[in-house]
């Protein structure tokens, strides 16, 4: 992260877009060293314990039930898990189960949950309630839970049991015995064991299976590949076609206490706690594994996420892995990953940090090609190939200002021109059959690619412009990505231009993407994407469906999908949501993070090209730390159906009442409260809901938020619909809940129809009523106003902060903006430092007590007219309308000091021991200027603040190119 923030600091705003159909590159001269390179899966792995809600470390038994929820056994209750929250069950009165200490589950025909315990018996859950059967006088230990066919089977510490749960019946089939396991395969055979002896179930009897002759006690019994396995001591054995055969492992691993085959890989776990991993041929996986302990249970659910439950150290998930990474120490590839460009023989390119360039075969083997001479120890920041007048070209343009060569029949990197300047290469492309363009510093220059004695023309109309892509136009010219937007160059003058004055919502543009239909999708930094479709401009960002707002590259695969890198991960475009563009008020995308394999998640964008499509349809992507590899096919295999919504409790006014389908409020009953959930174990982070109180009113949505707040109804019969979906999927069926909120009396015509009649007899008795009903209105009036007056007020002010909001500072500039004349307008960018690793280090609930204390510092600082806003995150900005220079700088030390002075400690941060604050101050120039420049300038200020250090206040000059002066102000 720090090379990164280094190497992009040398440039301001940079792009990426996929290279469309490139022509062949030189074949590679057979290199005389080379090691392999093969991208690598790296599956994600979570351990939830009783800090996450779990009841109990030690996790007995798990199941997957018919809805989708996971459900655990511990010996503190059962848990009920839908991939975010815990939902405990315990033995309580009437509701609970028999006992605590839970060992086995299942799941029957009839969706009741069973529960079998250490030492009260067994309990079923139909509903919401338990009921406690009659089996061994509730007093066994049972160990399993089977259902064969029609019958349900409890193995326990006295034999083995045929229950009846209607009937509340138990038969015991068999001896009295001490049974510890059940085995059950996928024809509905049932074995049951301990120690010494196996028994095969029969009917109404159990039939002795001889043990291994080797084997006279027994660890476990155990199901793999559908065959009984079972282990005795070191040694394991597995049953095919009636005989024992020994299963051959290539170490001694000790007193082996499980065996499962999870996915395509034999898990082995020994007594003490140390498991060993074997792929299809019995070779081990990697070094014996200690993080999980002892093995209780395990599984792979239906989207190949593996399941362990362990004995004292709660419950692991291994979530595999969509994305393949290429960033092994070996070679270098763990540095900062440059551009990647196919050779056109199946091969890539490879630019690392400052590492020179690498070649990788279409075998996977990989070695650094020469860069002799001055481009030694360059570089390579841009790459372009192309089929010139002297055939085959790789061009290499490199940070230090040089550009070189790759000939096909050259053996190194040749060097064609060096600029005086030293500034980066940022990209190259070619205009016509001889001549080249290369964005070079804040300059673009037209160079003869078949003569290097001629000096490079610079091009007067991109003169003072830091692009960062040149792209060939599907209607003509050249697309230029840059600090100033977006331009299409004809010639040499710009025809089209889309930048801020043109609607889009920064002037970085990093990326761009045509389609076919003439549709543009412009990346930015910080501003999101931008699609322009029929001449109209439509943003998305965070707030409509955008994952990330930083977009440095846009790539279309073969099934016409975008995908899309920046800071935060790898986000997928659909066709039906990219068709919908533009159009749409929201942009619908699939994220990908460290959860599917991406780490590092932060991809690099300031590489050119960043990404390109190789192939065999694998998209690459560079990261600040190698490169990243996705296969659509693989990656988009997550299932997006989901189970539906299932609500958990209901609050009338705080207090939770009995759960039902149709809900009767009292007449002056408000605040309902409606908590739910659905089950997403694979990807909890893609499920994300809606809900309307009407069919026919619009749908709200709710994002991952899981609980509906309704602080007014109407009166009569409403209908709350709840709908959920994962990532980009089909939305569920909708989930009712029924709420009747009955019309008090005096709102009722028939009562008002008495009063009439009574009138002619009792005038005051209805002047009273009537005056009575007239002061009810003017109250239900002004409550009405106050609530408008609130949420108004609350519209404009920060959830969390209380301070005000990003919508009251945009009017708020607005307003000091257009009332400046002849006086200044100061902007102060303030961001807490380091607050990702203050968050990762002491959880969200801290981060966000840290953000209110910052907040309170700053408004303690701030004084009217002055305005202090939370911009968003751990980001505040502060308005002066009327400024100098130096009342700007004085409020800025003042307010890092007021956070400094709070010494909020920050263990995890890398330079200070407190949480601090770097400010970027801004001053407006002249008449001529937009807030969004006065913005970008702060913004810019503050960057600086943090690149020298942090914990201090920057104050920046009209000027936003390299070579900007600033002025510092407080500690380094």
């Amino acid at each position: 992260m720090v090379v990164f923030r280094l190497l992009a600091a040398l440039w301001v705003a940079v792009g990426v877009v996929a290279p469309s159909a490139p022509a062949p590159a030189p074949a590679p001269a057979p290199p005389p060293a080379a090691f392999v390179a093969e991208p690598r899966f790296v599956d994600h792995q979570r351990q939830y314990s009783t800090e996450d809600g779990l009841p109990q470390n030690s996790v007995n038994a798990m199941l997957v039930d018919h809805e989708g929820f996971l459900w655990l056994a511990t010996f503190d209750g059962v848990a009920r898990f839908d991939g975010v929250n815990f939902t405990v069950l315990r033995a309580l009165a009437d509701q609970g189960p028999a006992s605590n200490r839970i060992l086995s589950l299942l799941e029957d025909p009839a969706h009741r949950l069973w529960v079998g315990t250490e030492d009260a018996g067994i309990s079923v859950r139909e509903g919401a309630t338990f009921r406690h059967l009659a089996v061994c006088q509730s007093h066994c230990r049972v160990a399993a839970l089977l259902q064969q066919g029609d019958r349900t089977l409890a193995v326990t510490d006295q034999g083995l049991w045929l229950v009846d749960a209607a009937l509340n019946t138990a038969t015991r089939i068999g001896p009295t015995v001490n049974l510890l396991w059940a085995v059950q395969d996928s024809h509905g055979n049932v074995f049951v064991a301990n120690h010494s002896q196996i028994w095969q179930v029969q009917d109404a009897s159990l039939t002795a299976v001889p043990l291994p002759e080797t084997a006279q006690l027994l660890g476990f019994a155990a199901r793999v590949d559908d065959e009984l396995w079972v282990g005795n001591g070191s040694s394991l054995f597995r049953r095919h076609a009636g005989q024992w055969t020994a299963v051959a492992l290539p170490l001694d691993l000790g007193s082996i206490t499980f065996v499962g085959r999870l996915a395509t890989q034999l898990w082995v776990g020994n007594a003490a706690g140390t498991v060993f991993v074997f792929d299809a041929h019995n070779q081990l996986i990697g070094e014996p594994r200690q993080s999980y302990g002892q093995l209780q249970h395990a599984f792979v659910d239906r989207d190949q996420n593996i399941w362990l439950g362990t004995l004292f150290r709660g419950l692991f998930q291994i979530r595999p892995a969509r994305i393949s990474l290429l960033n092994a120490h070996a070679g270098g590839f763990d540095l900062p990953g440059l551009p990647v460009l196919g050779d056109g023989h199946q091969g890539q390119w490879l630019g690392l940090n400052c590492d020179g360039l690498r070649h990788r075969s279409a075998d996977g083997s990989v070695r650094s090609w020469p860069m002799l001479g001055a481009l030694r120890d360059a570089c390579p920041w841009a790459l372009y190939q192309d089929q010139g007048a002297f055939g085959e070209r790789l061009w290499i343009g490199t940070a230090a200002g040089r550009l070189g060569f790759l000939e096909s029949s050259a053996s190194d990197v040749q060097e064609f021109y060096a600029w005086p300047s030293k500034a980066l290469v940022h990209s190259i492309a070619r205009i016509d059959a001889s001549t080249l363009w290369v964005a070079v510093g804040d300059a673009t220059y037209r160079v003869d690619a078949n003569d290097r004695s001629k000096a490079p023309v610079a091009i007067a109309a991109l003169q003072g412009v830091t692009v960062a892509r040149l792209r060939p136009a599907r209607r003509g010219g050249m697309w230029v990505t840059s600090d100033q937007g977006v331009f299409r160059v004809v010639g040499e003058q710009i025809v089209e231009r889309w930048g801020p004055l043109q609607g889009l919502s920064s002037r970085f543009a990093r990326a761009l993407w045509e389609g076919s239909d003439g549709t543009l999708w412009i990346g930015t930094y910080g501003g999101g994407v931008n699609v322009v479709r029929d001449g109209k401009l439509k943003v998305y960002n965070n707030a409509n469906g955008l994952h990330d707002a930083t977009v440095s590259c846009i790539l279309e695969d073969h099934l016409g999908q975008l995908w899309l890198s920046g800071n935060r991960g790898i986000s997928m475009v659909s066709t039906r949501a990219r068709d919908g563009a533009g159009q749409s008020e929201t942009l619908d995308v699939i994220a990908y993070s460290k959860a599917d394999g991406l780490v590092p998640e932060e991809a690099n964008g300031v590489v050119d090209p960043a990404c390109y499509r190789d192939s065999d349809n694998r998209l690459w992507f560079s990261l600040i730390a190698g490169f990243a590899i996705v296969d659509p096919a693989h990656a988009i295999t997550l299932r997006t159906d989901a189970a539906g919504v299932t609500i958990e409790r209901v609050s009338i006014a705080g207090h939770q009442v009995a759960f039902a389908r149709n809900i009767t409020l009292g007449s002056g009953d408000r605040d309902v409260e409606v908590t739910f959930t659905t089950p997403a174990l694979a990807a909890p982070e893609r499920a994300v809901f809606r809900f309307r109180t009407a069919p026919d009113s619009a749908w709200v949505a709710l994002g991952g938020r899981r609980s509906v707040f309704l602080s007014e109804l109407p009166w009569g019969h409403s209908e709350l619909q709840i709908q959920t979906r994962i990532a980009d999927g089909p939305w569920s069926p909708a989930t009712t809940l029924s709420i009747t909120r009955p019309r008090p009396w005096y709102r009722n015509p028939l009562v008002w129809g008495g009063l009439v009649a009574c009138l002619v007899a009792a005038v005051l008795l209805a002047r009273y009523f009537l005056l009575r009903y007239l002061r009810t209105r003017r109250e239900h009036a002004e409550s009405l106003q106050r609530a408008n007056a609130e949420l108004g007020a609350q519209a404009r002010r920060d959830a969390l902060t209380g301070l005000a909001n990003r919508r009251e500072f945009s009017e708020s500039l607005a307003a000091a903006w257009s009332a400046r004349a002849d006086r200044q307008v100061a902007i102060l960018m303030v961001d807490v430092d380091q607050f990702k690793l203050y968050n990762d280090h002491f959880g969200h609930i801290v981060g966000d007590e840290c953000l209110v204390r910052v907040a309170a510092a700053l408004q303690s600082v701030v004084q009217p007219p002055d305005l202090v806003a939370r911009y968003g995150g751990e980001e505040f900005v502060v308005l002066m309308p009327n400024a100098n220079v130096a009342t700007a700088t004085r409020l800025g030390e003042a307010l890092r000091c007021a956070v400094e002075a709070m010494q909020i400690e920050h263990m995890a941060a890398a330079i200070h021991s407190h949480v601090t604050v770097s400010i970027g101050c801004s001053l407006s120039l002249g008449s001529d200027e937009v807030p969004l420049t006065l913005m970008s300038r702060a913004d810019t200020a503050l960057y600086a603040a943090k690149k020298a250090g942090r914990n201090q206040v920057r104050s920046a000059s009209g000027r936003t190119r390299p070579g900007d002066s600033w002025s510092a102000f407080g500690r380094g």
